[in-house]
């Protein structure tokens, strides 16, 4: 399986990559949402596991963009933040999931029930 990760921070990239790389074949990464969107097509990850907050595009939007494109694609939205507007904002966004950054380990569990209901 291949992984999209998208976020601004060095550090969480390469926090997310070690924890999922036992799960992927393939990470690939992104700086930002504009990013993102572009490289979503040529690289047809199975996920994608993106920041909400980032300085070049919002990650919802840029979830939006992708999912315009592509309806089946699987993104789950993540963020240091809980409140309640980014919350709702990111699942009606059409990402399969939002997930807190202190939880990063339910991302496995999600794809894995995914998988199976699917």
């Amino acid at each position: 399986m291949k992984l999209l990760l998208v976020d601004d921070n060095d550090n969480m990239r390469r926090i997310m990559r070690d924890l999922y790389s036992p799960y992927f074949s393939e990470i690939i990464e992104c700086s930002d949402g504009v990013e993102a969107v572009e490289q979503f097509s040529s690289i047809h990850p199975d996920w994608t596991v993106m920041d909400i907050q980032m300085k070049q595009m919002y990650g919802i939007e840029a979830a939006k963009r992708i999912l315009s494109d592509d309806a089946n694609a699987k993104i789950i939205l993540i963020s240091q933040h809980n409140d309640e507007e980014i919350v709702t904002e990111a699942q009606q966004s059409g990402a399969v999931a939002f997930v807190k950054k202190d939880d990063l380990v339910e991302i496995v569990e999600i794809i894995n029930k995914y998988s199976l209901e699917v």
